[in-house]
């Protein structure tokens, strides 16, 4: 405040003497009302902390220096240990001490200044996590598709918990929802965030007997999160401070559950962030990104349906195609019969072929060695060749009844084949074959008249009669 109008009373007050009192009691309540709001900075010094709980000390520059009070109801609030030499600041109202006359500032909020050592230790940490490999996508897990239990872990009494609580219920209201309460700001808020987190992931992997570690106060609870939520509400740097230690972090990156973390405002980022598995900008949006809208998932259920359905139609379809096809591969008796009867016909031609082609071969050979007999004029050699001969002559014969053995139960095993599916074997089962010179073949009542003729094939005969009545019944 640069001007200061103090009203002056002189001309009504000239002659006016005050006490010492009185006027201490003006210039305090002339201090206090001109600077009820103050924020100055400085060094501590000559710090006292009082047995009554109440701080008293000198906060200084370069140049001055001021007396100042924070009495215990102010100072319990307090986050960090203050001593001797730190640099703060201060927020309160300037007032006056009337029984000494001594000039000082009342403290309502003190905090360590210098954020630009908060950012200092912030970077250091943050290379040597990125060194470490702790910010690499590669090691980072994939939330949960459809989760049924969350883990939160903050404050029950901020507004970040309401938030996700909130969200939750409005999008997806069946997710278990499980709360453990930690400070979130002041010095041992790291280190608590930290121990929840071990202690999910070490209960998450004990046997049910051995599940002592959290008190649910449930009867026979599954606790089995799919992901945890960690995080608060805005505020400054320091305020956020618990987020930026490395004891979190490491927790952070050695839980094997998925954690998404939403610390302050979407402009505020933590060592926390950048570690866990998702950053979320805020709580609300942990939540969101955790829970599904339930009309989302009915409409991709209705599609899930709609293409069952075109696929189990499509399906139906290929198979009555299918079965069209198959339908007209099947083939009638009597082709199959007549197929057969060529493949006798071309196997018999083979056989004769074969068995004129070796007697025709070994009469070529016989040739050959009579051949080279007459050529041959030593008695040695002629009777060699004559042995060759003769044993060569029997091989031949042996080899040639083989043959026709062999090609004879093959020639009957296809006549056996034949008469299978031969009409005559059908008469030997007890059928018959009617028939007339006009007609042919009798199939249906309509192709006989009264007093036709007709012949009758039996397997062993063929019988003649005349028809004399035609029976319509069926």
């Amino acid at each position: 405040m640069d001007k200061i109008n103090i009203r002056d009373d002189s001309s009504s007050n000239k002659d006016q003497i005050l006490s010492v009192s009185s006027l201490n009691k003006k210039a305090k309540s002339f201090l206090e009302m001109e600077f009820a709001t103050v924020k100055v900075e400085g060094e501590i010094s000559d710090l006292i902390k009082h047995r009554s709980g109440h701080w008293y000390f000198s906060l200084k520059d370069e140049e001055s220096q001021l007396r100042g009070v924070m009495f215990r109801s102010q100072n319990n609030k307090v986050n960090f240990n203050l001593k001797e030499g730190d640099q703060v600041i201060l927020s309160g109202k300037l007032s006056l001490y009337s029984p000494k006359g001594s000039y000082q500032f009342i403290t309502d909020k003190m905090k360590l200044a210098g954020d630009g050592n908060l950012l200092q230790k912030f970077e250091l940490l943050k290379e040597e996590l990125s060194n470490r490999g702790f910010f690499e996508e590669s090691v980072k897990k994939n939330l949960p598709i459809m989760p049924q239990q969350i883990v939160i872990i903050t404050s029950p009494q901020g507004a970040a918990i309401r938030d996700i609580v909130t969200t939750f219920n409005r999008r997806f209201p069946s997710i278990q929802l499980i709360v453990l309460p930690v400070p979130v700001q002041g010095d041992e808020a790291a280190n608590a965030i930290a121990e929840a987190i071990d202690k999910t992931n070490k209960f998450l992997k004990l046997r049910a007997t051995d599940k002592d570690i959290f008190d649910t106060n449930q009867i026979n609870f599954n606790f089995k999160p799919d992901a945890i939520i960690i995080g608060r509400g805005g505020g400054d740097l320091e305020d956020l401070w618990a987020f930026n230690e490395l004891v979190l972090a490491e927790s952070i990156f050695k839980s094997h559950i998925p954690i998404i973390s939403a610390v302050g405002h979407e402009t505020d980022t933590t060592i926390s962030d950048l570690v866990a598995d998702v950053r979320a900008p805020t709580p609300t949006a942990a939540a969101e990104l955790l829970s599904p809208e339930i009309q989302h998932i009915q409409h991709r259920f209705n599609q899930y349906e709609i293409n069952l359905k075109k696929q189990v139609k499509f399906y139906f379809n290929q198979k009555k195609i299918l079965i069209e096809g198959l339908k007209k591969q099947i083939k009638h008796p009597d082709e199959i019969i007549k197929k057969n009867a060529q493949m006798i016909d071309f196997l018999d031609n083979n056989l004769i072929n074969c068995i004129i082609k070796n007697i025709l071969d070994h009469k070529n050979n016989h040739k050959q060695l009579k051949n080279l007999l007459f050529k041959s004029s030593p008695h040695s050699l002629i009777k060699e060749k004559e042995i060759k001969f003769i044993y060569l002559k029997k091989q031949l014969m042996r080899n040639f009844k083989d043959l026709i053995t062999k090609k004879n139960q093959e020639w009957l095993a296809l006549m056996d084949k034949l008469n299978i599916v031969s009409p005559l074997a059908t008469l030997d089962r007890g059928y018959s074959i009617t028939s007339t010179e006009k007609s042919g073949v009798i199939f249906k009542r309509k192709d006989l008249a009264i007093g036709e003729s007709m012949h009758t094939q039996l397997s062993d005969g063929i019988i003649q009669s005349v028809v004399e009545k035609i029976d319509k019944s069926p």
